[in-house]
């Protein structure tokens, strides 16, 4: 009876040593910090904002930051603009600046990393026509407009990586491209 005894406890302690050290896959040590991407990253937010007439074209970069787990962290930034356009017999002025703040986050689709930015972007602008009566330049508009641009941008990690993530919006008053560019940080 006591060599079964022996027997029994030599093959328990067997057993618990091989299971002890076998590696579980689905077992996830509690210790251990989620992380969704295999680099932190360092990039630009680059805004590229144009209007035909009258003519503008003016361009601005944020840094942004992006750890491990996805969360994004902006610079604040600015961009002012001006465009006047004189044909003879109207005359049409814009003159505006813009306060870039914006703030993202990170989902996933189809197994693909995207990022969610609310550009929260303050537009301020002057916008004038004036009209030529024969004699001097009469003005016919002078309009201060403000607004607040929260549409929201989705841009692809993979994108960004290669040769930058692109979103770009036209309107009436303009055009504006957005444009996400990353950089891997090494570990």
């Amino acid at each position: 009876m006591k060599k079964l005894t022996i027997l029994l406890l030599f093959i328990s302690i067997c057993i618990l040593s091989t299971n002890g050290c076998k590696k579980d896959d689905n077992n996830v040590n509690p210790d251990s910090t989620f992380t969704l991407l295999t680099n932190s990253y360092k990039g630009q937010l680059h805004l590229t904002f144009t209007n035909a007439y009258p003519s503008i074209n003016e361009s601005t970069s944020i840094d942004v930051d992006v750890d491990r787990n996805g969360k994004m962290t902006f610079g604040i930034g600015g961009l002012t603009y001006f465009g006047v356009d004189d044909n003879g017999q109207s005359k049409i002025q814009r003159d505006g600046e813009l306060i870039i703040a914006p703030n993202g986050s990170y989902f996933m689709n189809d197994d693909k990393v995207y990022f969610a930015v609310d550009e929260n972007t303050m537009v301020t602008e002057t916008f004038k026509v004036w009209y030529w009566n024969g004699t001097s330049w009469q003005l016919a508009v002078n309009e201060t407009v403000s607004e607040t641009w929260k549409d929201g941008l989705s841009f692809i990690l993979i994108d960004a990586e290669i040769s930058g993530s692109v979103v770009a919006v036209s309107t009436a008053n303009g055009s504006v491209t957005w444009t996400l560019t990353l950089t891997p940080v090494p570990e």
